[in-house]
């Protein structure tokens, strides 16, 4: 039986891709206007029979990092009631065992990291005390406050659910419907729709680790990279945003 994978946010920029391109599974969509994932309700009913979560949506119109007018919100509250309905409706759930959230590279403020070595999750700890790392703007916070939750929920799932959620969030780099690295910073964080797909498939066929919580950045093999990609799924990709740029973006 082909196993079913629901995905909030179907139709932006990362779930567009992975609805056209993620082979293997029956891709669930679960679109704004079918399921309002702000009623947990239409969640449950959304991921029945489901056994992964994708959890991608967001409200554009409240915030979109892609923007150069982000609206800053103290509390934006919507978007975390999103991600603690997907995580509540999951844990409820018989048939689901691992959620993945979008997270951000946004989540630390990585311009800040000067080495040694690559950005990894392994220095979370560290960064996460020191101000310096703190997200610059309202979406990195937020991204920082459900990968937080994710965390805290995996830890009260083990203690009351025989079979615990995983919970994997995806710090997400520079995804866009183009699939080219648009500008130079942006070389440093793209990630390609190839490598997209192949983090996800490549999460979805490690075996669940039930009660777990890990972070992994998604960015393509940039020559600029700051961050560290191979932690803890061993995933490598293929892609290189400046052999990119040089071969479809250079003027003839």
């Amino acid at each position: 039986m082909t196993q079913k994978v629901a995905i909030t946010g179907p139709y932006g920029a990362i779930g567009t891709v992975l609805m056209n391109r993620l082979e293997g599974y029956e891709r669930i969509p679960l679109d704004r206007e079918d399921y309002d994932i702000s009623d947990i309700t239409r969640v449950r009913a959304g991921i029945n029979g489901c056994y992964t979560v994708i959890h991608l949506a967001l409200d554009p119109e409240i915030e979109n990092i892609g923007l150069a007018n982000v609206r800053e919100k103290d509390d934006p509250e919507y978007h975390r009631v999103l991600a603690r309905n997907v995580l509540n409706a999951s844990s409820e759930s018989d048939t689901v065992r691992r959620v993945i959230l979008a997270s951000s590279i946004h989540a630390l403020n990585y311009a800040n990291w000067k080495g040694p070595g690559y950005l990894s999750p392994d220095h979370d700890t560290e960064l996460f005390r020191n101000k310096k790392f703190d997200p610059t703007n309202s979406y990195g916070r937020t991204k920082r406050y459900i990968e937080g939750k994710g965390r805290e929920f995996t830890e009260l799932d083990t203690q009351e659910r025989d079979s615990p959620l995983e919970v994997v969030c995806v710090r997400f780099g520079g995804v866009n419907e183009e699939d080219l690295p648009l500008w130079p910073d942006y070389q440093r964080i793209y990630l390609s729709h190839r490598d997209l797909v192949n983090l996800i498939s490549t999460i979805l066929q490690t075996p669940v680790n039930p009660g777990s919580f890990s972070v992994v950045y998604g960015v393509s093999n940039n020559q600029t990279r700051v961050h560290d990609y191979s932690k803890p799924f061993e995933w490598t990709p293929l892609d290189d945003a400046v052999k990119i740029a040089q071969e479809k973006m250079t003027p003839t």
